[in-house]
């Protein structure tokens, strides 16, 4: 770990639509498979696991190996230093001091929302205050979040009961934009509002080949989500009433 000093002073400056962590050069070393690693038992190394459906029938999902890979294949893209690999803003040491303090929290905040951002951060201090740990930090939780958002593969949307038969309505019943492979829909019931509009992209069930993506699907609700109001983009309805529950419309801290 590196040498940090609680009182080398630390600075951070938020700039409008700065790139991350700005321009930098550094010196890695490749990351390759080990020649001795194993065949995955669950798959063969075939990167798919049999599972048993609810029926009886046979099929099969992504191997628990395969998102291991991915993960793996992310972080060595990423060409992070040896020496900054083992960087994590749960490690970064703070030294009680407010700045640093400061620093991690900001960090944290802009990993945590990422991609839906306005602003990148850029890290202005003395050497050894650990500008590089945290710009490592961040990278790797958004490389990790990635990962878990890997194409969603082989999911079943089936059996249920939308809208309580038209007394209780959702705002959008399905939304899919079109990512992964075999992936299906139905048969449900109630299904009056989806995004896309277009049924084509909620192929029925059973379903076998790649799903057709729609980025104007994608585009839409990732605006959802960086709606400061949080209500901009509602649809609402009135909802049956429930005894001893008081419908929350406006949500304050």
């Amino acid at each position: 770990m590196e040498n940090y000093h609680p009182n080398h002073q630390f600075a951070y400056h938020l700039i409008s639509n700065a790139d991350l962590f700005g321009d930098w050069t550094c010196y890695y070393a490749p990351v390759s498979a080990s020649s001795d690693e194993q065949v995955c038992p669950l798959c063969n190394g075939t990167s798919w696991k049999p599972v048993e459906a609810t029926n009886g029938d046979g099929r099969v999902t992504r191997c628990d190996c395969w998102r291991e890979s991915v993960t793996r294949r992310l972080i060595a893209d990423a060409r992070i230093p040896l020496r900054y690999r083992h960087c994590t803003l749960n490690d970064f040491a703070t030294y009680d001091n407010e700045t640093l303090e400061e620093a991690q929290r900001r960090a944290q905040k802009l990993a945590d929302a990422f991609p839906v951002v306005e602003r990148g951060l850029f890290f202005l201090g003395d050497p050894g205050v650990g500008k590089t740990h945290l710009a490592v930090a961040v990278l790797k939780q958004v490389v990790l979040k990635q990962a878990d958002a890997a194409d969603p593969i082989g999911n079943k949307v089936h059996d249920n009961q939308f809208g309580l038969g038209g007394a209780d309505l959702n705002g959008r019943d399905l939304v899919y934009d079109g990512s992964g492979a075999d992936n299906c829909f139905g048969p449900n019931t109630g299904v009056a509002l989806t995004l896309p509009a277009d049924v084509s992209a909620f192929p029925a069930c059973p379903f076998q080949g790649a799903n057709t993506f729609n980025a104007a699907a994608q585009s839409e609700a990732l605006g959802w989500a960086g709606d400061t109001t949080h209500e901009k983009f509602w649809i609402k309805h009135p909802h049956a009433p429930k005894q001893g529950y008081t419908p929350l419309e406006h949500y304050k801290k």
